[in-house]
């Protein structure tokens, strides 16, 4: 596909700066163009959005265990489960210990994108 609209000048970015995490976001804001104007957006949704959390996060593990393909990335122990992982894809429920552990990782991944400081490094 050919466009006649020129391309800004091609900005680099070191792989390894990206090992950095305020570089990372940094570079991730530039990348989508994420504005102060998108944060104030995010927080002022967080009294409608935050209700919302419990009801979306039970939804999203639903479908995702309602697929064999996708609930077998559950079976395995997950990053930072204690817990006893499961042995087997028929052992997964949504009551399941480890995925309770993650549907309570998502949670609270959602609530801090409608709360947290956009500018802080």
């Amino acid at each position: 596909m050919s466009s006649s609209k020129v391309p800004q000048e091609m900005q680099h970015i070191d792989p390894a700066s990206l090992n950095h995490l305020p570089t990372r976001i940094a570079y991730l804001r530039d990348f989508i163009g994420f504005s102060q104007a998108d944060a104030d957006a995010l927080h002022a949704a967080a009294p409608v959005v935050g209700p919302l959390v419990p009801t979306v996060v039970d939804t999203v593990y639903e479908k995702l265990l309602s697929f064999d393909i996708t609930a077998k990335a559950f079976v395995p122990r997950q990053t930072g489960y204690t817990g006893v992982a499961p042995a087997q894809l028929g052992d997964l429920t949504m009551d399941h210990p480890q995925i309770k552990f993650r549907k309570d990782f998502l949670a609270q991944y959602c609530k801090k994108l409608v709360t947290m400081d956009y500018e802080e490094e």
